[in-house]
């Protein structure tokens, strides 16, 4: 009998904590309106529910990175080795000299 009293103390003890914001200092309750943090999977209040305010920043911002260098994997430079043609290279310096004596 005692160790289900003891259970029970125990499971009433989390379920406390689960409804407190899990940011150091906070004590805001969290039964209604709680984020879950997908890194380290505890509820925080709003005011700390980004991950760059309660000490998951490292994690979301290699997470971050990860998934826009695959998705952009294939984006390519637009003048990528691409030199200026002989013929067009005459007229595009005249046209540069003209523009920078407009400018004087």
């Amino acid at each position: 009998m005692d160790d289900d009293a003891s259970f029970d103390d125990l499971l009433e003890a989390a379920r406390k904590q689960d409804n407190v914001c899990n940011a150091q200092r906070c004590k805001i309750k969290i039964t209604l309106l709680g984020q879950l943090c997908s890194y380290c999977n505890r509820r925080y209040c709003f005011e700390h529910s980004m991950p760059e305010v309660h000490g998951c920043g490292h994690q979301a911002r290699t997470d971050i990175r990860r998934t826009h260098i695959t998705t952009h994997s294939n984006v390519k430079p637009v003048y990528e080795n691409n030199p200026i043609h002989k013929e067009k290279r005459p007229y595009l310096e005249r046209k540069l000299q003209d523009k920078i004596a407009s400018k004087e």
